[in-house]
C-alpha cells in the first residue's frame, strides 16, 4: 500500500494578509523546498484569528482539530508537523493536546520543535540575530528585541537569549517582552543607564509582524515606540517578523528535518 505523507505547518496565525504570507508563507515555502513537497498544509491555533479571516477575507483556515481530521480522512499515513511558534508555550501545547487524540490514526507522526527549544537553538538564533542587527547599527545606538511573552515556564527563553547575545558580543542589544518581564519601563530604565544611547531600533522578536508589531511595538498610542520617544529617544520600529528572513525559515526547516530523522 502506498504511504501518503503530509507536512502540516502549525501557526498562531495573523489577520494581516501581507505579513501572513511573508512570514508564515515564507516558512511554509522553506518546508516545501526542504522536503520536496508540492504543498505544505496550514493550520492556525487562534480561533479568534481564524474567525476574523473568515469574516474579512472569506478564507477558511483549519484549526488543529480540522487539520488533523482532514489528514485522517485523506488517508495520510506519515504526518510531519512543524510549529512556527517561538517556544513551547500555551499555543504549542494547545496543538499537542489536539494531536494526542489523533496520533494513533497515523502510521508515523513526527513533530519538529518550536524555534527556541534547546541550547543549540538559542545559539543558532543568536547568530542569526547578530547578523540581522548588524544592518541596524549605523542608524541606532541600541537594538531592543521585543517578544510577546508568556505566562508559562517557556518564558525563560527570553532571558537565556539575552545571555547568548551578550556572550556573542551583542553590546547594547536588549530583549524585552510585551506581556512579561522585562517590559517597556524596565527596558527604558536600562537604556537610561547608558547616556550614549539616543537612537533605538525596535525589532519584533515574533514570527509575524502583525497586530502586536503594528500597534504595541510601533504605533502612536501606548506603544513601545511612543513610550521611548516620550523618554527622549529617537526610535525606529522595524515592521518585519522573524519568519520573513530566509535564515529563520531555514532554522524551521532544519527542525523538521531533525524530527524526521529521529
Amino acid at each position: 500500500m502506498e504511504q501518503k505523507r503530509r507536512i502540516l505547518a502549525v501557526s498562531f496565525g495573523t489577520s494581516f494578509p501581507d505579513a501572513r504570507e511573508a512570514s508564515i508563507g515564507g516558512i511554509e515555502k522553506a518546508l516545501s523546498a526542504a522536503f520536496g513537497e508540492d504543498k505544505v498544509y496550514r493550520c492556525f491555533t487562534s480561533g479568534m484569528v481564524i474567525r476574523h479571516i473568515r469574516t474579512s477575507e472569506g478564507l477558511e483556515i483549519d484549526d488543529p482539530q480540522k487539520a488533523l481530521e482532514r489528514a485522517v480522512q485523506e488517508g495520510v499515513s506519515e504526518l510531519l508537523i512543524q510549529p512556527t511558534h517561538i517556544m513551547k508555550g500555551a499555543e504549542f501545547q494547545k496543538f499537542m493536546n489536539a494531536l494526542e487524540k489523533y496520533k494513533e490514526q497515523f502510521r508515523s507522526v513526527k513533530v519538529g520543535d518550536p524555534l527556541l527549544s534547546t541550547e543549540k537553538d538559542l545559539d543558532a538564533l543568536a547568530n542569526v540575530l547578530q547578523q540581522m542587527i548588524g544592518g541596524l547599527r549605523e542608524a541606532s545606538d541600541a537594538v531592543v528585541l521585543v517578544g510577546h511573552g508568556s505566562e508559562t515556564q517557556a518564558d525563560q527563553v527570553y532571558g537565556k537569549l539575552q545571555e547568548k547575545l551578550i556572550e556573542k558580543g551583542g553590546r547594547n542589544v536588549y530583549v524585552g517582552t510585551l506581556e512579561s518581564s522585562p517590559g517597556v519601563e524596565e527596558i527604558r530604565k536600562i537604556l537610561q543607564k547608558e547616556p550614549e544611547i539616543r537612537r533605538v531600533a525596535l525589532v519584533p522578536l515574533m514570527v509575524v509582524a502583525g497586530d502586536h508589531a503594528v500597534n504595541d511595538i510601533a504605533g502612536q498610542d501606548h506603544s513601545w515606540e511612543s513610550a521611548l520617544e516620550g523618554a527622549g529617544y529617537e526610535v525606529k520600529a522595524v515592521l518585519a517578523g522573524l519568519g520573513e528572513y530566509p535564515a529563520i525559515q531555514k532554522l524551521y526547516a532544519e527542525h523538521l528535518r531533525r524530527a524526521g530523522e529521529e
